[in-house]
């Protein structure tokens, strides 16, 4: 499992302080021009056909008792999550008697930012740290982050330094050149906003808004986004990244009209409870990196016989063949009060309930 070895919390994330330099308080009265430009006519619109498609509430969701359950199955497989941003933490490496290194994530404490029980996180930090995860690892990506911090005086350091000095301390994290331009865009832009390159004064800004301003920036997609709402500024939202994507389809939670990330946050962000958005992409994420049965290469550290989310499937195959789902070893630990359809037309549900049928004959 992925878990750190200091600590043994999920995700790789312990708690213990590490201070970095600072991004202060905003000028509140610079933000006017911000408002009427996010307002105005050349405001870029969100789309929401596909989340019109889903219930705005709770309630007529088939899938509700299926979020709550799955969430609460991680959590019994790999613990609570906490709510701690990646821009807080440091890696350190060290190396172990078998020539093996392990990873420690040393967190910042500071004065500034927003508390999660003692964690500070800047809402700039987070979404440049966001920026710098794109295809790579958290361990590069905490790198390559915290190397920037601690190569530059502060962001409008970053955003007067040369290209090449902002990718040479960047590199390790990949694409380095294209980062480096989107990062000083978005340096430049706050700049010329706020007169700051500085990001707190979006906590007094509604959600909306925030994905409005945030979202015109290139570089900065859905998950870039709904990423520093959920871990920076606390809100309730649902990023789907990669992991997410692939679980969520192989359990029938996202349909086909969804056909990429970002057609998929916008449909399940309406459907998931705000009161598991956190855990259950937080644990969707550990749990597609370490799972036999969920990861892409269909390896891990956990079994498939393990896996909550198999588990969960078998339990709906035991109620569509009219069994209990306590009579089968592998859903004996879950209850499906609603009985979600399974989409007979996708071809590996087809395969599963011939495979079924062959065992139950």
């Amino acid at each position: 499992m992925n878990s750190c070895h200091s600590c043994s919390s999920i995700g790789g994330i312990c708690s213990i302080n590490n201070n970095l330099w600072r991004v202060g308080h905003s000028h509140r009265n610079t933000l006017a021009v911000v408002d009427s430009a996010m307002t105005g006519s050349g405001a870029r619109k969100t789309k929401g056909s596909l989340s019109s498609l889903a219930p705005k509430t709770e309630y007529g969701d088939p899938y509700l008792d299926e979020y709550r359950l799955l969430t609460d199955g991680l959590i019994e497989l790999h613990g609570k999550p906490t709510r701690v941003d990646l821009a807080a933490v440091k890696v350190e490496e060290e190396e172990e008697e078998d020539g093996g290194t392990r990873t420690h994530h040393h967190e910042k404490d500071d004065d500034e930012g927003l508390t999660q029980g003692h964690h500070q996180v800047y809402v700039l930090d987070s979404l440049v740290r966001t920026i710098l995860s794109q295809n790579t690892t958290d361990k590069t990506s905490i790198r390559s982050f915290h190397k920037l911090k601690e190569t530059f005086d502060g962001w409008e350091a970053v955003l007067n330094a040369p290209h090449e000095d902002v990718a040479d301390a960047i590199r390790e994290g990949g694409l380095a050149d294209i980062k480096v331009v989107r990062i000083k865009a978005l340096l430049e832009q706050l700049k010329s906003d706020v007169g700051e390159c500085k990001l707190e004064w979006l906590r007094d800004k509604d959600t909306e808004f925030i994905k409005e301003y945030l979202g015109q920036f290139t570089g900065v997609g859905p998950k870039t986004v709904s990423c520093t709402l959920m871990f920076a500024l606390g809100r309730d939202d649902f990023p789907v990244d990669t992991h997410v994507f692939r679980i969520g389809k192989d359990l029938g939670w996202i349909p086909k009209s969804c056909r990429s990330r970002e057609d998929a946050y916008e449909y399940l962000n309406v459907r998931i409870p705000d009161s598991v958005k956190f855990d259950l992409h937080v644990l969707l994420v550990a749990h597609g990196k370490v799972c036999a049965y969920c990861s892409s290469r269909k390896t891990g550290s956990i079994a498939a016989k393990e896996c909550p989310v198999r588990i969960l499937k078998s339990s709906r195959r035991s109620k569509n063949n009219n069994k209990s789902p306590g009579v089968s070893e592998d859903a004996c630990d879950l209850e499906i009060k609603s009985e979600p359809l399974l989409d007979e037309d996708d071809a590996d549900v087809k395969q599963e309930l011939k495979r079924v049928k062959r065992e139950s004959g």
